[in-house]
């Protein structure tokens, strides 16, 4: 997909994840974080967090450097109205010391590396809350692109 609007036409749920996901994600590649413009920022976050908790739950997305944007993707979740969705995120992100992981990777992976097992289940128990979508994240990021469709630029 190279353009908002191809994205847009499926309109299967799945698809039009995966087309807007094929669409965001080389740009964050090539230009970083900084380098997306405000939408594109909450789609990356949105999409990132999802396939990182569905793949390996909060602490593979912690892990990754998905992580390095938990915060953005709080606020990506309360923009779009996924408000159960953004709760489970910030409770797991006060599962580290001080309530905050740190944005840069290898200080996070040091906690990670020290963190209890009893933290590590309690992220389990919001990874299976957060896998049984209290929130439809797929619709609400469709209204959420509908809405800002212009403030997406077509790839490259």
């Amino acid at each position: 997909m190279a353009t908002i609007a191809e994205v847009l036409a499926n309109e299967d749920p799945t698809s039009f994840a995966i087309a807007l996901s094929n669409l965001v994600f080389p740009r964050y590649d090539r230009d970083g974080f900084e380098g997306l413009l405000p939408a594109e920022r909450v789609a990356y976050c949105v999409d990132a967090l999802e396939r990182e908790v569905n793949n390996g739950g909060f602490a593979q997305f912690f892990e990754n450097s998905s992580g390095d944007a938990s915060a953005e993707a709080v606020a990506a979740l309360e923009e779009i109205g996924a408000a159960q969705a953004a709760d489970l995120l910030r409770r797991a992100i006060n599962l580290f010391p001080g309530g905050a992981p740190p944005r840069n990777r290898d200080a996070r992976l040091q906690l990670l590396d020290a963190m209890s097992d009893g933290r590590r289940s309690e992220w389990g128990e919001l990874d299976q809350r957060f896998c049984s979508y209290p929130d439809d994240l797929t619709a609400l990021m469709r209204r959420f692109v509908e809405t800002h469709r212009s403030e997406f630029r077509d790839w490259p």
